[in-house]
């Protein structure tokens, strides 16, 4: 073998060493997790004032910062995406998009921005969290075309608001009224209850905006 190739064998060898000890340096090192990281994967849609693991996690890092995201999200309606429908998600509004009216005055799905006749409806909104099957009661405003898709997606049910608690609609369908006197007189009150109900719930987080800009 001349100088020259044993030259050139002995930089193969040196290169291919290097490669080796870079791979194994890779394979051991450890993964860093971002805040984002422990934000998202603590994160619940609905969490109570006391969801901390049995072990304690509640003093983690990651807990703490999806606590604090949690506590700054407005909760009065939800932002719903239908790009999948069927299926549906479903998150709560930023203090950006109450202030835009996101969500309020312009429709809740996530990719339209129609403005006109809108409808708010209650969602029994079933969903998969941390390997369990939960639900929640979500409010969103949408326009009529989406109303249509949330209307025939699976996972939720939609609830009539004159009739909360009487009446459930599955799916898109729509069930029958009550002819009876009695069954008008009760209407005409749950429709003012609900018309009361509404206004108060639109002022929850405006309410809640004014106060967060006066702190």
């Amino acid at each position: 073998m001349s100088r020259e190739d044993a030259h050139a064998a002995l930089l193969a060898m040196h290169d291919a060493h290097r490669a080796r000890a870079r791979g194994a340096a890779l394979t051991r090192a450890t993964v860093v997790e971002t805040d984002a990281d422990a934000m998202a994967r603590e994160h619940r849609f609905v969490r109570e004032d006391d969801d901390v693991d049995a072990d304690g996690r509640g003093v983690e890092h990651g807990v703490k910062l999806a606590k604090r995201y949690y506590a700054k999200l407005f909760k009065t309606y939800a932002i719903c995406d239908l790009s999948r429908a069927p299926k549906v998600g479903m998150r709560w509004r930023t203090e950006e998009e109450v202030r835009s009216g996101k969500g309020q005055f312009v429709c809740g799905e996530r990719a339209c921005d129609g403005v006109d006749a809108l409808q708010s409806f209650e969602c029994h909104f079933a969903y998969v969290e941390t390997g369990s099957k939960k639900s929640a009661l979500v409010k969103v405003r949408v326009c009529g075309t989406c109303a249509v898709k949330l209307g025939s997606s699976d996972g939720h049910t939609r609830v009539d608001d004159a009739f909360k608690g009487k009446k459930t609609i599955e799916g898109g369908g729509v069930a029958s009224a009550n002819d009876s006197e009695r069954g008008e007189r009760r209407r005409r009150k749950d429709k003012k209850s609900k018309k009361r109900k509404r206004s108060d719930d639109d002022e929850d987080d405006e309410r809640r905006l004014l106060k967060t800009l006066l702190a």
